[in-house]
């Protein structure tokens, strides 16, 4: 069944729905409304009620797409998912667009994914000062949470309980060093394991339903993992528990890791020879996975193999086996290709491999959760690109011509079939 017919299906049976509602209705002197809906209705004033003194609730259905599929999702540059008029379509369960929100858009329901921001504070500023020689870390070493220190316990305790049970992810790629002009949530890992107490201390009080995520890697390498291991035993050191994590999470990228320490120049050569995931913060060391990755002429190039992602994912694993907590989900919040020189027949086999991948790869060593999948769930990048989408094969969606692109139907042709194993896990 195509994707017009089953949609075509669901309207003839919620057509069907409002009709018996209807007639029920209309049949009864007094309907009930229960209390959890009657919330989000509008009251009937006096002067509108029926002249034979009988009251009906208003007819509402509500904003439900019964094709979501829990287990995929994608991360979005956007804050009103509204805006983007087809992007149901794609039937998509769950998005993350790296903020936090008291009032998320979720239309037909798909879930919002709370990201709470993190940086070391630093003495040139907290973000985007890519030089730790000129600009060192502030002493005592402090963090702020938001893009710019703008949250604090109350903004933070709003949102949680407006939003009970939410997933939160506390930070995004923590081992990124700022780069020139641009930074995602650095802090060292001794920091990171504070500012991880902190923050769901404060969901926590709010919403006791609320689940935790820890920040997400950009990849699960030796580097990265050795990163984590100093977050894991600092946080057992300081608060004499293992740390309390509802739902481990990381991204999936495969990229170079060498040192960016010093400043680059953008218009030259320099710049491409230094992108990539850099070195996290607090580790010694100059390069580490990948130092040539796709960028020398002939050069293997690993960005899109899986034999490499496969490693990567069984390592995370692993490390969390290790640590007593392969009984704990595993969510990978971002993970995508990169290169926009790379043709479109890459990105399509990448994004259905990995769909694949985590969809219906086991290991009962690994993973005692959601019948041993070491994936649980998991979000491309991305959804769009504000600054070009054309120039980016990644991307499902063009914002400026409000259509699905290509990749993007390829994406809701996987969710169509196999959507039963799709919706059948509930965070």
């Amino acid at each position: 069944m195509n994707r017009t017919s089953c949609l075509n299906s669901s309207a003839f049976f919620l057509g069907v729905v409002v009709a018996i509602v209807v007639a029920i209705m209309l049949g009864s002197s007094v309907y009930t409304v229960p209390a959890q809906a009657a919330a989000h209705q509008t009251s009937i004033a006096a002067s509108d009620a029926p002249k034979n003194n009988k009251v009906y609730a208003p007819l509402i259905v509500n904003d439900v797409n019964p094709l979501l599929a829990t287990r995929i999702g994608y991360g979005t540059t956007l804050s009103n998912l509204g805006q983007y008029s087809k992007v149901r379509e794609l039937n998509a369960g769950w998005y993350v667009n790296w903020l936090t929100s008291a009032n998320p858009s979720r239309p037909g329901g798909i879930e919002y994914v709370q990201m709470l921001r993190v940086h070391q504070k630093t003495t040139c500023g907290s973000r985007k000062t890519p030089n730790r020689i000129t600009c060192p870390y502030k002493e005592p070493q402090a963090y702020e949470f938001g893009l710019a220190g703008e949250l604090g316990q109350p903004q933070v305790a709003s949102i949680a309980a407006k939003n009970p049970g939410s997933t939160w992810l506390i930070g995004n790629e923590c081992d990124r060093m700022d780069w020139d002009k641009g930074g995602q949530d650095e802090i060292l890992p001794e920091l990171y394991a504070r500012a991880f107490h902190e923050a769901r201390r404060w969901i926590k009080t709010a919403d006791p339903t609320a689940k935790i995520a820890i920040c997400g890697v950009i990849q699960p390498t030796p580097l990265r993992l050795q990163y984590l291991t100093i977050v894991w035993d600092t946080y057992k050191a300081l608060y004499g528990v293992d740390m309390p994590v509802d739902i481990w999470n990381t991204h999936a990228f495969i990229i170079r890791e060498k040192s960016t320490l010093q400043p680059i120049d953008p218009t030259t050569d320099e710049y491409l020879e230094n992108w990539g995931a850099g070195i996290p913060p607090g580790i010694i060391a100059t390069q580490g996975e990948y130092p040539n990755d796709c960028f020398a002429a002939n050069a293997y190039c690993p960005h899109v193999d899986m034999t490499v992602f496969d490693k990567q994912i069984r390592a995370f694993r692993s490390w969390m086996k290790a640590r007593n907590q392969e009984n704990k989900p595993l969510i990978v919040t971002e993970y995508g290709v990169l290169y926009y020189w790379l043709p479109y027949s890459d990105n399509q086999a990448f994004m259905l491999e990995t769909f694949d991948y985590f969809l219906n790869e086991k290991d009962c060593v690994l993973s005692s959760v959601d019948g041993c999948r070491l994936v649980q769930q998991w979000a491309w990048f991305s959804l769009d690109n504000l600054d070009d989408s054309e120039r980016h094969p990644h991307v499902l969606y063009n914002e400026k011509t409000n259509q699905i692109l290509s990749l993007g139907n390829q994406y809701a042709d996987f969710v169509e079939e196999n959507l039963a194993k799709l919706k059948n896990y509930q965070p």
